[in-house]
């Protein structure tokens, strides 16, 4: 019953926060691969490839900062959302794997788009044979950590087949630190200056209820990430017009 119950919490409480922002980027997966098809077929290899540039850019800026909120805020979450502390414990252990399976489902599309459906296919393949393998060797030792290092690695091993084979077609060479690290000083920044502010200044949240509370403390610290995106220039004005133009073309 200890066991089934640890299960619950992860597969029914945490993952489903962890891949409740992923729903405004699997539509934009899914407006995207048309989009690429088209470029394909018409042998624009460098549109893609910078179509490729900009997809990881916004799904890691996106991905990044969702999951440095989760992380931060992950005792709040789980409080607010299912009054457990278990849950949050579970949310702040998975947090950090928000980026990795984000960058799965956007790299995934830009395949299909390639026409790369077998291969995803293999992917997945390989991703349940191992993650059944995993789940078996490790949940007798190791309890329900050895299920979230089952996800940890399948997800990672599932991403990392699909990153490779996207950037061998593209040709693609991303800068890691204007992709990642900047990103992650940003977030780190906004986050650690927002719960400093709920520490200094408790008062000031105490008389509205702890939902609107985590409502507040997302909005300041999304607020500080898209400043200090700016500063630190890692979002830059021709990844916004090609967003922008995107969703208006379509």
């Amino acid at each position: 019953s200890t066991a089934l119950a640890a299960y619950g919490q992860v597969q029914s409480m945490a993952l489903p926060v962890l891949l409740f922002p992923c729903a405004i980027l699997g539509a934009f997966a899914g407006w995207l691969i048309p989009e690429v098809t088209e470029a394909h077929v018409r042998g624009e290899h460098g549109n893609i490839r910078g179509m490729t540039h900009t997809v990881f850019r916004w799904t890691l800026l996106y991905a990044i900062g969702a999951s440095g909120l989760m992380i931060a805020f992950s005792r709040e979450l789980g409080m607010a959302l299912y009054d457990s502390h278990e849950a949050a414990v579970y949310i702040r252990l998975l947090a950090p794997l928000v980026p990795v399976m984000y960058m799965d489902s956007a790299t995934d599309a830009i395949l299909k788009g390639l026409g790369e459906q077998v291969y995803s296919m293999k992917v997945n393949i390989i991703d349940a044979a191992a993650s059944l393998a995993l789940v078996w060797l490790l949940t007798p030792m190791l309890g329900i950590m050895g299920y979230i290092i089952a996800i940890y690695a399948t997800e990672i091993l599932n991403a990392a087949m699909s990153i490779v084979r996207l950037l061998n077609r593209t040709d693609l060479r991303p800068d890691v630190i204007s992709l990642v690290i900047k990103p992650l000083v940003c977030i780190v920044g906004a986050t650690s200056i927002t719960r400093l502010f709920y520490a200094l200044c408790p008062v000031a949240l105490t008389p509205i209820t702890q939902t609107a509370q985590l409502v507040f403390l997302f909005l300041m610290a999304l607020f500080l990430y898209a400043f200090l995106l700016h500063v630190f220039g890692a979002l830059r004005k021709q990844d916004t017009r090609w967003i922008v133009s995107f969703f208006i073309k379509t």
